[in-house]
């Protein structure tokens, strides 16, 4: 269940269902009046403040050979130095145009993505047009997150303003949450402040006031909540731009994951019983109950093993870690924070084997990296839109984009798509490193397909008695058939098969005709012939 906060541009993407209503003390700047800082914070550089105006158009997943409307938005963004802007990915996410405006100084310029990350929800930017640079200011990083009750202030262009809003209010939780707000991703920092972060502030800087250092970047308000609103704390920030620095890719990809589940070990009976039958005096130590396939942590921890510590330090029999004094956090926080290549120590207590059936302290190092999963998260970052078309038939990759598209479509999180793709999310297994599951979306109806609108919702098993591997796989297998029948069977319970057969050359014959009628320019995406030079 996706948690209810809400993205802050003020369109599209991050149109709210309702704009926030706040207390907290709010005054504008107007880059033409009279009012002096000392009325509202001192030591504030409002002038790295930036006005983003942006236009996009999204992918459509369940057509991935067709776009949407454009749209546009605003938000905003700070200059971090080194000529570079720092935003919210989802302020710029598929642009298509991207104009700065500075605060107090006229002039509108063409931005640049560097690196975009949707996990972390931050962009970078630069401007080629050197006059934007001018005497621009840049902001300091605090590099300590927050203390609960520091008194900070959001700067931005909120509800469409124009000229920079200041909103302000105290920390008052430090968490680990999902950035993307989908609650399915890996964890990382987040930071809870009472004041408002209203639609447009997205990708705005936050100030402590007493050091007037930046502690964060604002990233989404609540729904539910009157003024309250969350921000993207420095260790975050700093790990995004790090990363840019280190590789020069544009998306830095997947988070690292251990690709473990755990489970609490605060019951006497269960601790007990893992401890061999004594509880131990301390309180550390929490089970793990999964450790997924093809994951870094795959060969190395074990299902039944105690986690103990990771880098030396104690994880609690909740699956917690000290955050810093009395603050606590899940101990993904200790794997998250680094980048994919770093190693972690893990400490597990092991019972032996063989002759040896003791307990055993064991030390695991394991090199941090993504976890794929049979059903991909999120689109852009582990899942590309891909489709391949034959005789009609439409089939997309299975991954979870493609389920939240259907329940958009029509609104019903119960139809045969969204099941097709829960059960993958829930029950599914790599069995290789790059399998895909190849899942009928459409049935592009014609009279070389009639009757076969029951395939809606199933997943692709076998061509010819070939098992499919991937959409790739799928598309090589349909382009090699030149004549002859050609038989799908679909992946069914059971001893039921299901399975439906075209002619070959019926199916060259016909297919200008079913895209022509639907205008779709190519039978499937052309990434996945790579240098096939057959059409079909």
């Amino acid at each position: 269940m996706e948690k209810k906060l809400t993205r802050t541009g003020t369109s599209g993407y991050g149109r709210p269902d309702g704009l926030e209503r706040s207390c907290s003390l709010v005054r504008t700047l107007s880059a033409t009046s009279n009012v002096h800082r000392d009325d509202l914070t001192s030591g504030i550089t409002y002038g790295a403040t930036i006005h983003f105006t942006c236009h996009s158009v999204k992918p459509n997943v369940l057509k991935p050979w067709k776009v949407f409307d454009p749209e546009k938005s605003t938000g905003t963004g700070f200059y971090v130095g080194n000529k570079m802007v720092i935003t919210n990915h989802h302020v710029i996410a598929n642009s298509t145009s991207i104009r700065l405006e500075r605060h107090g100084q006229p002039g509108n310029f063409q931005g640049r993505v560097l690196c975009e990350s949707q996990l972390s929800d931050l962009a970078l930017l630069t401007v080629d047009d050197d006059s934007f640079w001018d005497e621009l200011p840049n902001i300091e990083f605090q590099e300590e997150v927050p203390s609960l009750d520091d008194t900070v202030v959001a700067v931005g262009y909120p509800l469409g303003a124009s000229s920079v809003t200041v909103t302000r209010g105290v920390v008052s939780n430090v968490a680990l949450e999902d950035l993307t707000v989908m609650d399915i991703n890996p964890r990382q920092l987040q930071v809870q402040i009472d004041a408002a972060i209203n639609p447009g502030n997205s990708g705005g800087p936050v100030f402590n006031v007493d050091t007037g250092e930046v502690v964060g970047v604002a990233f989404s308000g609540r729904d539910e909540g009157e003024g309250q609103g969350f921000i993207i704390p420095v260790p975050v920030v700093k790990l995004f731009i790090d990363s840019f620095h280190r590789n020069q890719v544009g998306n830095p990809g997947p988070l690292p994951e251990l690709g473990i589940t755990v489970q609490s070990l605060e019951n006497p009976s269960l601790r007990k019983s893992c401890f061999r039958g004594t509880l131990p005096e301390h309180r550390h130590g929490c089970l793990i109950t999964s450790v997924a396939k093809y994951g870094c942590a795959d060969g190395n921890l074990q299902v039944g093993d105690v986690m103990l510590k990771i880098d030396s330090v104690n994880v609690s029999q909740k699956g917690e870690v000290v955050f810093r004094g009395q603050e606590w956090l899940p101990w993904e926080y200790l794997i998250t924070k680094k980048p994919p290549g770093e190693s972690v120590t893990v400490t597990v207590l092991r019972q032996g084997v063989g002759a040896e059936q003791s307990l055993q302290e064991v030390e695991c190092t394991i090199v941090l990296a993504p976890s794929p999963k049979l059903a991909p998260r999120i689109l852009g970052v582990d899942y590309f839109p891909s489709y391949v078309i034959y005789g009609g038939i439409v089939f997309l990759p299975v991954g979870r984009p493609v389920g939240r598209a259907q329940v958009n479509v029509n609104g019903n999180f119960a139809d045969v798509i969204t099941e097709v793709v829960d059960r993958a999310v829930d029950e599914g297994e790599l069995t290789e490193p790059d399998q895909q599951l190849c899942l009928v979306t459409s049935v592009l109806p014609h009279s070389i397909n009639v009757s076969y609108d029951w395939s809606w919702g199933k997943i692709a098993s076998k061509i010819n008695g070939i098992d499919v591997k991937n959409m790739r796989h799928l598309a090589k297998l349909c382009s090699e058939v030149q004549e002859g029948e050609v038989t799908i069977d679909f992946k069914v319970q059971g001893n039921t098969r299901q399975h439906v057969v075209f002619d070959a050359t019926e199916v060259k014959e016909c297919n200008d005709e079913i895209l022509a009628a639907n205008k779709i320019n190519h039978w499937c995406s052309p990434e996945l012939l790579e240098a096939r030079t057959t059409r079909w």
